[in-house]
């Protein structure tokens, strides 16, 4: 089983990039996707075809729900360790979490960037009509953490 951490500044496509190569036998974990399921947004993205709205109302998170999110992800973390169903895993997030260097030392992680620039993603969350407010201060901590981690991670180039 290889396990493919895809961290990356908001809007840098990293559910796009899963969407694209995991396999129908992978397990996903998407803090936003299961954000939006957990407090019913999601029932609103299945129910209309407007891609920016879709984007917006998966990316708004609810913050009464964030202790639900985190157990799930704790639960899949311990789990991984016994591990032998899936031919992959793939963590979306946007920050690396120090938890999974230590919780996966002994296994095949794959730490992802998308290479997406800053500017670029800045003007995705335009676009999607996002709030901004903080973004560059969310990105210059996704750099910071990788470095203080000391991980290597694999910049991967989109089109």
């Amino acid at each position: 089983m290889k396990i493919h951490v895809v961290i990356g500044y908001p809007a840098s496509g990293k559910s796009t990039y899963v969407a694209r190569h995991m396999t129908s036998h992978d397990l996903v974990y998407d803090y936003d996707l299961l954000t939006s399921s957990l407090d019913g947004s999601m029932l609103n993205v299945l129910n209309t075809n407007d891609v920016e709205a879709n984007s917006r109302t998966i990316h708004k998170h609810n913050i009464d729900v964030n202790d639900y999110v985190q157990m799930i992800y704790e639960m899949i973390l311990r789990k991984i360790k016994s591990e032998k169903t899936f031919e992959n895993v793939w963590l979306i997030m946007t920050k690396p979490d120090d938890r999974l260097t230590t919780l996966l030392t002994s296994y095949d992680v794959d730490w992802l960037m998308l290479g997406t620039s800053k500017e670029e993603c800045i003007n995705r969350l335009h676009k999607q009509q996002r709030d901004t407010t903080n973004s560059y201060s969310l990105m210059n901590e996704v750099d910071r953490l990788i470095n203080d981690l000391d991980l290597k991670v694999k910049l991967i180039k989109q089109n």
